[in-house]
């Protein structure tokens, strides 16, 4: 039967976040059809027939304006400013008490408060309303003493230690001058005359296109901010300042060449009326100018909002855009022959043609990160402890409060570590930067150079550096001293020739004798870089410290270090990410390098949209197959993909091509390795770890970090904070954090949603708390940073701001949704498909908490699991994926792939991810290359695989080749995500179900501006198909499952370029509908037709298979 079902992000409950229904629209509503008891859309977006919902309306017939105005005594408020009549006063607005002023009193009599006058009224005595505490002063007060809220004294009395909460100056100290420079993606802080080389002025907008510098005024009418100047709008582009006023330049401009003119001649200039003239040419250069329009009388009938008046005026500015230039050229020309100089009111901008910008589709659709000499990051400052319980966080879920106790005990303890610190550590910052002090490091002793090196043993006897340095034999001088705290210390000079005691590259390990007299050797735990040989088992430490010094900005040079060239793009508005690892990502059966991952695989990833890219297995382990997830060596690279500095290039090239890099961070557990790890590190089991059973998670193998000890918080902050300012990572992943924050690590428990299985005695309240730890730090420092958190079972408060009490993670990984496609593919028959159910999976979140959502990851890749494609055509994948071929397991193999991503990316979360050549439908399974072993857990053997890296591969071949038919889901996948680039739907909070229909197996929903219509039936199609619209339309076909390009049978096409006009009136609870023709297992994505163009694939820039005109009307990289 057929059902609506509203996810909007906004419960009509919380009447303080209620917003405009329009998409994007964050205005207050006012207006709804007659006899309707709230509103619904703002003025902007009111649709026809809707009035404004007021108590309080103009007495003046058919007026709906407020009222404001009244005879003076007269009690109420009877008419608006347009009908008031005469005598009649704005009773709302305050004015000063001098008989006939109408202006805003600052000043009042300090014995009779209700007697206020102006600035030119005032009498003798009286003081400012909210003046300067000073006796006798009237300046408005802008300073106060830090901690206090109202502001005391202008800046001629403030007194020593005031702040100015006013306005913001300059970070120089003494310079008074408004701050509008930083680096990209930073606050403003300085002053042009203070301004760091590097910095631009972050206060100025700038045109969207690449390499333009130039203000942007035009976009996608409807759209709320600019993004394009005129010589890079698309067509139907609109000046959105047009709406809000006129540009004074050229009215300025105009009235003095006109006056000028006249001055000279006695005589106007003909023919064009220099005040409406739009452009203006001068040296040869066109540069745009903005034209007021004359007013055209009352609205027409005709015209439905202020959109489309918008969009009338805009049509008329273009047309008099011919004759304006006519006009400027006549004018200029009579000025020349008077002698006379037009008076330039506009700064001239340089422009670049749009077809010589965007040479590509790619540079196009992903515009490159502009350059600068070199990167140097702004740290933020670590925001003060909020003074509250602990509990601002249950505002979100009132059923919350039955367990306020157990928030408030964790905001305690959250508290005390963070006060801790502070009076301990000398505060966040140093403590979480302890891979400048422990490790090994260059630094001085009594004014020598040489090398530091720091390790926390505290269950050792002795410790000694060893190594190549030394031939493996510790001198004297090679004994590290221990102090009160555990920690051993060793100084090693530079020499006498004023080269390093180690060399750059070579190995070296720790010696150690424990507490029970044994001797054994361990990788220093802080270690930057660790090796493998390939006669050898075991990793051995590399000190890793080019010695040439810093590389030039961007250039990869052999014993330099590398020197970041390029900004951290900005944050998206919602992220489109490819889960990556580097060493399997070649085609040859082979591990891939970080070179040649940047040169292969970046360029790829950009192409198909993502602006995103997650990577796995960066930090080192030691074995291969554990996909990353056993993790040795924490601070160190993984060498088999070759060096950190090819990992920085690797990270800068990303950056240059607009893309964030995340990072698969590993804290909830690390690997029981003792010779090549830090486990047992001085000899016992506890130190970093858990002692005791608690210790040892028993399906993993592997050991539980101890998140209470003073030492594992410091290395595991400093570790997170270690990759992005080293590596300059834009956030994370954290793997596991269901197993970090329960005592039962999430094994063999059933989430129920019952709020007691969260905050209870099973809840690791330590691991918790780090949690808010490092998302605190992390986010205070790196205000842009994202962090990401893989938990199954549904915290409350995960995705909320530690600042509220919640854990404070950006996204949770939805990740039910995966489990879901596999019980339907393996389970189910087509016909027997729950859309309700399917439905519910895909938008059973927690309200105010963004989730990542995805169809599948590499958990599903691996071996023992199946990818979606594999569960849809199996066997038939090998030998019937020919283009040539029939296949009717094939073809609805593919249909039914692009429908599922497309539903997920619609329905699931606020963000989305894809794994590595799944987008493609990669055949078989990732196999790493293992030999015969145990399962830990059962004790069953677990044959190999011999080695081989034959399926730890990605074959792009199969996805390039035009022969195959893998190329139709790489084609639709790619289409998919600018799609997403185009309109935003992602991070629209406009989502609505509005048709569950088991029977026809039809789901219809609206995110964002678009209509998604999905047909899972397996054999029957609808014609003439009713799908609601919240949007009064037209409507185009942006994109359809069915098109050609990506395997389809062009039943339902962009390519018909067939206009769907809407018919008013309720249909499945929406106030629009339209009719269409609903193919069997296709889905079909609706936008606005003044958004779309049937043949803008067909151009150089067009992607193949959308229908959407030039980068649609909100588009982001």
């Amino acid at each position: 039967m057929a059902g609506s079902e509203q996810t909007d992000m906004t419960p009509d409950a919380r009447k303080s976040t209620k917003r405009c229904q329009h998409p994007g629209c964050e205005t207050w509503p006012s207006f709804n059809y007659e006899g309707k008891l709230s509103g619904a859309y703002c003025a902007a977006h009111k649709l026809e027939g809707m009035v404004i919902n007021r108590k309080k309306r103009c007495a003046h017939p058919d007026c709906n304006k407020r009222p404001s105005f009244n005879k003076p005594g007269q009690p109420g408020v009877r008419y608006c400013a347009a009908h008031k009549e005469e005598g009649m006063v704005d009773v709302h607005k305050a004015a000063c008490s001098h008989p006939g002023c109408l202006t805003w009193p600052s000043f009042r009599d300090p014995e009779n408060p209700r007697k206020r006058y102006c600035n030119k009224h005032k009498q003798e005595g009286m003081i400012c309303r909210q003046g300067c505490a000073h006796p006798g002063c009237t300046r408005w007060p802008a300073f106060h003493f830090p901690g206090e809220r109202k502001r005391q004294f202008c800046s001629e009395h403030k007194q020593d230690g005031m702040i100015d909460t006013k306005h913001r100056r300059c970070g120089v100290d003494g310079c008074v001058k408004k701050p509008s420079f930083n680096f990209v993606g930073q606050p403003a802080l300085r002053c042009k005359d203070h301004m760091e080389e590097g910095m631009v002025n972050v206060l100025s907008k700038q045109c969207a296109a690449s390499q333009c510098q130039k203000r942007p005024n035009f976009n996608s009418a409807g759209a709320s901010e600019a993004l394009f100047c005129a010589s890079h709008a698309g067509d139907g582009m609109v000046n959105l300042s047009l709406s809000k006023k006129v540009n004074t330049g050229v009215r300025a401009a105009a009235s003095e060449a006109v006056a000028a003119l006249t001055a000279a001649n006695g005589v106007a200039p003909q023919p064009g009326n220099a005040s409406v003239l739009a452009t203006r040419k001068r040296d040869g250069q066109q540069r745009e100018r903005v034209a007021p329009v004359s007013q055209a009388g009352p609205k027409s009938k005709d015209v439905a909002s202020s959109l489309e008046t918008l969009k009338k005026e805009n049509e008329i500015l273009r047309k008099t855009i011919k004759t304006a230039e006519q006009g400027v050229d006549h004018l200029e020309a009579q000025l020349q022959q008077g002698g006379i100089d037009v008076p330039n009111h506009e700064e001239q901008e340089s422009t670049t043609d749009r077809g010589q910008d965007a040479e590509t589709a790619e540079d196009y659709w992903s515009p490159q990160v502009e350059a600068v000499e070199e990167y140097v990051e702004v740290i933020g400052p670590l925001s003060p402890i909020p003074d509250h319980d602990g509990t601002d966080c249950l505002k979100w879920d009132d059923s919350l409060w039955s367990h306020a106790e157990h928030f408030k005990y964790r905001w305690n303890v959250y508290k005390n570590i963070r006060s801790a610190i502070d009076a301990n550590e000398g505060g966040m910052d140093k403590f979480t930067q302890g891979y400048k002090y422990f490790g090994l490091n260059r630094g001085e002793q009594e004014g020598k150079t040489g090398i530091w090196y720091r390790e926390w043993a505290p269950g050792a006897r002795a410790v000694a550096l060893v190594g190549e340095y030394n031939n493996w034999d510790p001198k004297p001088e090679h004994w590290a001293v221990k102090n009160d705290f555990g920690v051993w210390t060793l100084f090693l000079p530079d020499g006498a020739d004023g080269k390093p005691a180690i060399k750059h590259r070579t190995k070296i390990k720790t010696r150690l004798e424990t507490a029970y007299g044994e001797w054994v050797e361990r990788i220093p735990a802080w270690i930057k870089w660790a090796t493998q040989e390939w006669n050898e088992i075991q990793y051995n430490g590399v000190y890793y410290q080019p010695e040439g010094g810093k590389g030039k900005p961007g250039l990869l040079e052999a014993d330099k270090s590398y020197t970041f060239k390029y900004p951290r793009p900005p944050r998206p508005r919602a992220l489109r990410i490819y889960e990556c690892h580097v060493g399997m990502s070649s085609q040859e059966p082979k591990i891939n390098s970080y070179s040649e991952f940047k040169t292969d695989m970046l360029p790829r990833i950009r192409k198909l949209g993502y602006n995103a890219i997650q990577i796995m297995a960066i930090q080192e382990h030691a074995y291969y197959g554990s996909f990353g997830y056993h993790v040795t060596n924490f601070f160190a690279t993984s060498s088999r993909c070759g060096t950190p500095d090819e990992l920085k290039a690797m990270i800068d090239e990303a950056h240059r091509l607009g893309m964030v890099v995340l990072m698969d961070v590993v804290h909830s557990h690390a690997s029981k390795n003792t010779n090549d790890g830090i486990n047992m590190f001085d000899g016992t089991d506890a130190m970093y770890f858990h002692g005791g059973g608690r210790g040892y998670h028993w399906m993993w193998d592997s050991r539980c970090f101890n998140y209470g000890n003073w030492e594992t918080l410091r290395f595991l902050l400093s570790n997170t904070r270690w990759w992005i300012d080293e590596f300059k990572f834009d956030g994370y992943r954290f793997d596991g954090v269901t197993s970090m924050m329960y005592h039962h690590h999430g094994l063999q428990m059933a989430f129920t949603g019952n709020y007691d299985e969260y905050f209870g005695m099973a809840t690791d309240i330590e691991a918790v708390v780090y949690l808010m730890l490092v998302n605190t730090m992390l986010h205070d420092y790196f205000p842009n940073v994202i962090t990401i958190g893989e938990d199954v079972s549904g915290m409350p408060t995960f995705g909320r701001p530690v600042a509220e009490g919640g854990v404070g993670f950006d996204y949770r990984l939805q990740m039910a949704i995966a489990d879901k496609w596999i019980e339907v593919l393996s389970e189910k028959q087509d016909q027997d498909w729950d859309m309700g159910n399917i439905v519910h999976t895909l938008t059973n979140r927690r309200y105010a908490e963004p989730c990542v959502g995805y169809a599948e990851s590499h958990d599903q890749a691996l071996v023992g699991d199946k990818t979606i494609a594999f569960w849809l055509m199996d066997k038939e994948m090998y030998d019937k994926m020919s283009v040539d071929s029939t296949s009717a397991i094939v073809d609805r193999g593919i249909a039914l792939h692009k429908m599922i991503r497309l539903i997920t990316m619609t329905l699931g979360g606020d963000s989305y991810l894809n794994f590595m050549g799944n987008e493609f439908g990669h055949p078989e399974w990732i196999d790493f290359p293992r030999d015969d072993t145990y399962d830990p857990s059962t004790g069953a053997f677990v044959p190999g695989n011999g080695g081989s890296m034959e399926k730890c591969r990605r074959r792009w071949d199969l996805a390039d080749s035009e022969a195959l038919k893998y190329k139709y889901m790489y084609a639709f996948d790619r289409a998919l995500q600018h799609l997403d680039k185009a309109f935003g739907f992602q991070n629209s909070s406009h989502q609505w179900v509005s048709r569950k229909n088991e029977g026809d197996k039809v789901i219809v929903v609206e995110r964002g501006d678009l209509v998604f219509v999905f047909n899972f039936h397996p054999t029957n199609s609808f014609s003439d198909y009713r799908v609601g619209a919240c949007l009064p339309g037209p409507y185009k076909v942006a994109l359809s499952t069915d098109e050609p390009v990506f395997g389809g049978w062009s039943n339902a096409t962009k390519d018909n370029d067939v206009t769907y006009h809407t018919q008013e009136g309720l249909y499945d609870q929406r106030p629009y509908s339209f009719t269409c023709y609903v193919p069997s297992r296709t889905a079909v994505v609706y936008a606005p037709a003044e958004y779309c163009d049937a043949k803008a694939d067909q151009s150089p820039l067009g992607i193949p298979g959308l229908g959407v005109k030039d980068r649609g009307p909100y588009f982001s990289p």
